[in-house]
């Protein structure tokens, strides 16, 4: 066998550089992996976070709703009541009509359903706290969430290392070049 200058014998220095390459590959196999897992994750992560998100949202406007509906009821009332009492202290000659009576539960309905009011206004104002505390831990579970993403995206970069596409591309061509020669032997 004769060797010229085209086809040189592979060297001990190229031998290894292709098995470094093959070595990186396979690293850059393992960085593609974590890194679908890393989006996997994330995607999911979203997801389950969006579906957490609808379904406080629709539990909160369903809690929201009960009070509100009592709120407006007393709201309603009030006036009621309060046109009651005026009627009975106001209107005493009336046989038919016993102005005590009406005063009574004129008052007493107000009153009642006054400090209904103020009940419910306050079991509203509780609700909406204990309501934005679970935005909050939901914000806070998704920002969690988001840091562990980063951290596998992180891992797979350490995982890459300094192999960039071009650095593959070029160690690739080095080693094929390299099993065209041995193969032409």
């Amino acid at each position: 066998m004769s060797y010229d200058k085209a086809q040189k014998p592979v060297t001990r220095e190229e031998l290894e550089l292709a098995v470094q390459s093959f070595e990186q590959m396979d690293g850059m196999a393992k960085y593609a992996q974590m890194m679908e897992s890393a989006m996997n994750m994330m995607r999911d992560h979203f997801d389950m976070t969006e579906r957490a998100l609808k379904m406080v949202q629709s539990l909160h406007e369903k809690q929201l709703q009960g009070i509100d509906h009592w709120i407006d009821m007393c709201k309603f009332l009030l006036p009621l009541f309060v046109a009651i009492a005026t009627a009975g202290l106001t209107l005493d000659n009336i046989a038919t009509f016993n102005s005590q009576i009406a005063t009574i539960i004129g008052s007493v309905g107000f009153l009642v359903f006054f400090a209904g009011l103020f009940k419910l206004s306050q079991k509203r104002q509780k609700l909406l706290s204990k309501q934005e505390k679970d935005i909050e831990n939901l914000h806070k579970t998704f920002q969690e969430g988001q840091e562990l993403v980063n951290i596998l995206k992180a891992q797979a970069q350490d995982e890459r290392g300094e192999m960039t596409d071009d650095k593959m591309r070029e160690q690739l061509e080095k080693v094929l070049s390299a099993l065209k020669r041995t193969k032409n032997e």
